[in-house]
C-alpha cells in the first residue's frame, strides 16, 4: 500500500528516519537530445521503499519547475489537472556547460512518499518558462520500465506542453530517482559486509576486513543526494581512505561495489 507523507518536516524528520535506511537512485540516459516544457512518467517499487527526491538533467540556467503526482500510472490521465496532486514550485539551477553534459540537478522538493512491492506512482515535472527538460527519443509502450535495479523501476515519458495539454509522444526522460530501502531491503548495508565507517571533516575511513568485499577491483565511491560523484578510491584492506576535504557538510551515500553484481551502501553525514 502507498503511503503518502510529504507534509512531514524533510530536514529535522525525514533524515533520521534515512539513518535507518540505505539509499541509493535509478537513472535513466543521463545526456540529452529532446528539450521539453514538460515530462510524465512512472516510478514502480518492486520491494519496501521511499521515494525521496528527483534530480533532472535541465538545459543550462535557470527556471522554476512545478511537480506534480498522482497514485497509478500516467496513462489515460495526461490532460486533466484534477488527476494530479500538485507538491511545489521550486527555482531550479541547472549547471550543464555543453549540450552532451550529464549534469542532474536536484529537483529540492522532498517526496517522503512510502511504496510497497508494486505500487506504482506518477509524476509530472513541468517548466514552467520554457523548455529546459532532456529527454531522448523512445519507441517504447506508454509505460513500459527502461531503467531499474532490484528496488525501483522508471517507465518511459510522455512529453507534454505544461498546461496538460495533448501529449507529445513518447520518449526516455533524462534523469535520476534516490529512494531509500527500509534496514534488511534492497541494497545491504556495508555493516552487513563487516566494513566499519568513520567520517571526519577531511576523510571517510574504512576499515575493511580481509575476508569482506574479496574482489580485487572493488571500487568506494561517495555521491550527493542527487548521484554526483564527489569522491573515489580503489577499496584497499585493511583500511581506505577517501578524500573529502573542503566538501560541503550534507549526508552522502557511500557504496562499494564488491562481488559480482553486489553492491554495499550506507548513508553518511559529512560534518
Amino acid at each position: 500500500m502507498l503511503r503518502s507523507l510529504f507534509p512531514i518536516v524533510f530536514f529535522s524528520v525525514s533524515f533520521m528516519a534515512r539513518s535507518q535506511s540505505t539509499c541509493d537512485s535509478v537513472n535513466t540516459i543521463l545526456g540529452d537530445f529532446f528539450q521539453h516544457q514538460g515530462v510524465m512518467f512512472s516510478v514502480v517499487a518492486s520491494a519496501p521503499i521511499t521515494l525521496d527526491h528527483l534530480s533532472a538533467n535541465l538545459y543550462p540556467g535557470t527556471s522554476d519547475y512545478s511537480l506534480h503526482m498522482r497514485t497509478g500510472g500516467y496513462a489515460g490521465h495526461t490532460m486533466d489537472a484534477n488527476e494530479w496532486t500538485a507538491l511545489d514550485t521550486v527555482t531550479v539551477a541547472s549547471a550543464n556547460t555543453t549540450l552532451l553534459t550529464a549534469n542532474t540537478a536536484v529537483v529540492p522538493i522532498p517526496l517522503a512518499i512510502a511504496m510497497d512491492a508494486g505500487d506504482t506512482v506518477s509524476f509530472f515535472l513541468a517548466d514552467q518558462s520554457a523548455n529546459r527538460i532532456y529527454s531522448f527519443g523512445s519507441g517504447a509502450t506508454a509505460g513500459q520500465l527502461l531503467a531499474n535495479d532490484d528496488n525501483l523501476g522508471i517507465s518511459v515519458a510522455y512529453a507534454m506542453t505544461r498546461d496538460y495539454g495533448t501529449p507529445l509522444g513518447t520518449y526516455e526522460w533524462s534523469g535520476r530517482v534516490v529512494y531509500c530501502a527500509a534496514e534488511g531491503q534492497g541494497v545491504p548495508s556495508l555493516a552487513d559486509a563487516g566494513v566499519v565507517v568513520s567520517v571526519s571533516s577531511d576523510a571517510v575511513t574504512l576499515n575493511v576486513p580481509s575476508n569482506a568485499l574479496a574482489a580485487t577491483s572493488s571500487v568506494v565511491e561517495l555521491r550527493d543526494l542527487g548521484g554526483r560523484l564527489v569522491s573515489s578510491a580503489l577499496l584497499a584492506v585493511p583500511v581506505t581512505h577517501l578524500d573529502i576535504g573542503g566538501l560541503a557538510g550534507a549526508p552522502y551515500v557511500l557504496s562499494v561495489r564488491g562481488l559480482p553484481d553486489q553492491r554495499f551502501a550506507q548513508l553518511v553525514l559529512v560534518p
